[in-house]
């Protein structure tokens, strides 16, 4: 199937965008799209991802991260609308893992591991070795209960039955929402070999921030 890989938000999100697009360009996958949607950034985010012709680049006023991710799914054109973030890097073969997750017509989302890239100082060290970073919960070595949106693929047409995102979750807790709800209606498939590498926060303040994101969406 088609699929339409998202950086699905970008919020000031320069420092690693560039290497997010370089590694979606590179991806061995024989049809795609890549979507940036931009939430109100005020870095260089959107001269970034100009710079790469591959990219339909998209600017919204602030709104947060569902409406960025119900934005993406609006704008493509593919069956499937696969999401990573723009501090991730995807494997190589990251969509054609993805893709045979969907040969199952029960499979209605799948997703794979994302991994901390090697630390380059010692705080990333730290903030890569502490509890708290988005992850998989799985039911069996197959299925599993919800999957991280840096690494998540769901059938178009399923995300529009359910109402896409809900729009209260602005920077966390989305991606357990919607799959707590698309499992009403099929399989979420974790796929070990679909991964992407996702840089944890840069700094110690940066993952109290998120953390206190968390618990709020957790809420």
């Amino acid at each position: 199937p088609k699929s339409s890989p998202c950086s699905s938000r970008t919020r000031n999100g320069s420092r690693t965008l560039r290497e997010c697009l370089e590694s979606l360009k590179a991806l061995n996958y024989p049809d795609y799209e890549v979507l940036v949607i931009d939430d109100g950034s005020t870095d260089a985010s959107a001269e970034i991802a100009k710079g790469f012709d591959f990219v339909n680049y998209h600017h919204q006023e602030p709104a947060g991260l569902s409406v960025a991710r119900n934005r993406g799914a609006e704008l493509a054109t593919g069956s499937i609308v696969a999401y990573t973030d723009d501090d991730c890097i995807a494997h190589a073969d990251w969509l054609l893992h993805l893709s045979h997750a969907f040969t199952d017509e029960s499979v209605i989302a799948a997703g794979g591991p994302n991994i901390p890239p090697p630390p380059r100082n010692r705080i990333e060290r730290v903030v890569a070795a502490a509890p708290g970073a988005p992850a998989h919960v799985l039911l069996s070595d197959t299925e599993a209960e919800h999957l991280p949106g840096c690494n998540l693929a769901i059938r178009k047409d399923t995300l529009d039955r359910i109402g896409g995102f809900r729009a209260e979750f602005k920077s966390a807790g989305d991606d357990v929402d919607v799959c707590w709800r698309l499992r009403e209606h099929g399989t979420l498939r974790f796929v070990p070999g679909a991964m992407v590498w996702h840089h944890r926060r840069f700094t110690v303040k940066a993952y109290l921030k998120q953390q206190l994101g968390y618990g709020h969406a957790e809420a």
